[in-house]
């Protein structure tokens, strides 16, 4: 019987602006159930003509995790997954400035809860180890997937002053 609950692939194309072949990479993990019903949502891409703008791949339609719930999922891994991701920081800065998520919500500190206490999560981390690890990701990791805009728009300092503040709330209430 297969037990993996972690799945890891990529789909690959040409690009049509380079030529070059780029790959997107898809994680699914099945580790634990959701607390929140799936709901229908559209997937968007940016991909647009360079000639006309015109969008050039129509959005579909999917079943997709609830958005409280995906939020709840993506502090979790901010706040302790054993290998920290400064993409994850990038997301939660970015929805905290521009889709109102909220990090003192008690709807969504009590899904992070939730998620925290399933066995074989590492505990919260918002030590200087960690936010130096994540500052030395900056350049490398996030600079040369975003677009200039979005990169300069980043606040580092802010989302992690957002985070420690949000895992004291965890811990006292």
């Amino acid at each position: 019987m297969n037990q993996s609950r972690q799945y890891i692939g990529a789909w690959g194309y040409r690009s049509v602006a380079s030529g070059d072949m780029e790959r997107v990479k898809v994680e699914v993990g099945l580790r634990e159930p959701l607390l929140l019903p799936v709901e229908d949502g559209l997937a968007n891409t940016l991909l647009r003509s360079a000639i006309t703008c015109e969008v050039l791949v129509a959005p579909f339609p999917l079943r997709v995790m609830a958005l409280t719930e995906l939020w709840s999922e993506k502090i979790r891994a901010a706040l302790s997954h054993w290998e920290p991701a400064i993409r994850d920081l990038f997301d939660l800065d970015y929805a905290c400035a521009n889709l109102v998520l909220d990090l003192k919500d008690a709807t969504l500190l009590d899904l992070v809860r939730k998620k925290l206490a399933v066995p074989g999560n590492d505990p919260v981390d918002v030590s200087g180890a960690r936010r130096r690890e994540l500052d030395g990701q900056v350049e490398g990791q996030l600079r040369p997937v975003l677009r200039e805009g979005d990169f300069a728009a980043f606040d580092m300092q802010r989302i992690w002053l957002g985070m420690v503040a949000l895992a004291d709330l965890l811990k006292h209430g």
